[in-house]
């Protein structure tokens, strides 16, 4: 008698547990319709074109809005050259504390340049200031160095694929080592994985426990997009962010992007990557949408509750 009744109350708690599996997923699939919708309704009210993916990284739950559109990526490529320069930190071939020699060429990329200022007159620096300087400004000084120290471009795009992740295109200049952004046929990259880049990157399995803990640092001290991804967001929300940006041309921008680790307020956290594109805007006006995009996806309860 006693094993029966033990049968019974383990099948009911079975059919119960059955039960609330299936309120979950459908109030889960309730919520990421909503979701759909309100980001229906960002995307039909602005002058540009919106891409998103949202991983929660304890959980694994997504959310994707136009998320496998090849789109311009940027300055977010940087992430993944930060992390190939960390790993060489790893193996010891470089060290964050020694002089990185930038070429002279390389000293004359971009105008009104920070580092160049900061070099006073010199042409190294440390590799972990050098670090900052790219994630932090996103400066391309920095970024074309270690570019060129890494082999190349085309690197970038062979160590993306080494981790499994094959939707980001990466092309060089013609006849030089640097990344050529004008190329959108040959440099490109989808929301979905730069998501999932970053969610590799923050549970530690693309690097040492120390170097991902020294990365994710500097890009929570990011110092630029503040009103792109944290926009919206309440005061002291911790991102772990790298940028991206084209310029305005004739009151058109090509693209504006965010890629960060979202700390959120249960201490779970989400990787959010917001790439705007095809704007008749400046820059300005894609950080308004990126930060009503995140606003939004951070509310939901279904990234938001860490369901």
């Amino acid at each position: 008698m006693r094993k029966l009744i033990t049968v019974l109350l383990l099948f009911c708690i079975g059919c119960a547990d059955q039960q609330t599996s299936k309120e979950e997923s459908s109030n889960i699939a309730d919520k990421k319709i909503m979701l759909r919708k309100a980001l229906d309704s960002i995307a039909k009210s602005v002058k540009a074109k919106i891409a998103v993916a949202s991983i929660s990284v304890e959980t694994g739950d997504t959310f994707y809005y136009n998320a496998t559109d090849h789109v311009p990526p940027q300055s977010t490529i940087k992430f993944p050259v930060a992390i190939m320069i960390m790993k060489q930190v790893d193996s010891g071939k470089m060290a964050l504390n020694k002089p990185f020699t930038l070429l002279k060429d390389e000293l004359t990329i971009g105008t009104n340049s920070t580092l160049v200022k900061d070099l006073h007159g010199a042409t190294s620096m440390s590799v972990h200031k050098l670090l900052e300087y790219m994630t932090h400004v996103s400066d391309n000084i920095s970024f074309c160095g270690f570019t060129r120290h890494l082999g190349g471009a085309k690197q970038i795009e062979v160590y993306i694929k080494s981790t499994g992740l094959n939707d980001i295109s990466v092309t060089p200049m013609e006849g030089r080592p640097y990344v050529d952004f004008n190329n959108m046929n040959g440099t490109w990259c989808t929301p979905q994985d730069m998501a999932k880049l970053m969610v590799k990157f923050y549970k530690g399995e693309l690097m040492s426990k120390t170097s991902t803990d020294t990365l994710r640092s500097i890009m929570e001290r990011t110092t630029g997009g503040t009103k792109r991804i944290k926009g919206l967001l309440p005061e002291g929300t911790v991102v772990a962010h790298k940028t991206g940006s084209s310029n305005t041309v004739d009151g058109k921008t090509l693209a504006v992007n965010d890629i960060g680790i979202v700390t959120l307020p249960n201490g779970q956290h989400i990787a959010l990557a917001v790439y705007v594109h095809d704007i008749t805007g400046d820059m300005e006006y894609g950080e308004g949408i990126i930060a009503e995009v995140a606003k939004v996806i951070y509310n939901s309860t279904i990234i938001g509750d860490g369901k």
